[in-house]
C-alpha cells in the first residue's frame, strides 16, 4: 500500500513541476483560447504566482478572465464555459480561473495588488 501512496506522490510532484516550468506557455495557450470563444476578452494573471511568490507544489495560478459576452450568463454557463478552456491543458485544474463581467471586473480590482495581463 505505500508503494501505491509513493508512487501517486512522485507523479503529483512530477506533474507539478512540468507544469510551472512551462506555465507562461500554458498561459499563452490559454489566453489564445479564451481569444476563440470569447473575442472581447483580456486575460489576467494575479496572485502569488503573479507576485513571484508561489510554491509549486501548493500553488494555484489565479487567471481573471474578463468578457462582456458572459454578463449575464449564469454560473453553469460561466462552468462550462471554463471546463472548455481547460481542455487539452495538462493539468489545467492548476488554473483557478475567474469568468467575469467588466463590471465585476470593478470589484475584484479592489481586491487584487499585483494583476499581469496575458497577451
Amino acid at each position: 500500500m505505500e508503494e501505491i501512496g509513493l508512487k501517486i506522490a512522485k507523479k503529483f510532484v512530477k506533474e507539478r513541476e512540468e507544469f510551472f516550468r512551462n506555465a507562461e506557455k500554458y498561459l499563452k495557450f490559454l489566453a489564445k483560447k479564451t481569444k476563440s470563444l470569447l473575442p472581447d476578452a483580456r486575460i489576467f494573471v494575479f496572485g502569488s504566482y503573479a507576485k513571484g511568490e508561489h510554491d509549486i507544489y501548493l500553488s494555484d495560478i489565479d487567471v481573471l478572465i474578463v468578457s462582456e459576452e458572459i454578463k449575464n450568463k449564469p454560473a453553469l454557463e460561466r462552468a462550462k464555459i471554463i471546463a472548455k478552456l481547460r481542455e487539452k491543458i495538462k493539468s489545467g485544474y492548476i488554473f483557478q480561473i475567474h469568468l467575469v463581467s467588466l463590471e465585476e471586473f470593478k470589484i475584484y480590482k479592489k481586491f487584487i495588488d499585483v494583476m499581469r495581463e496575458i497577451r
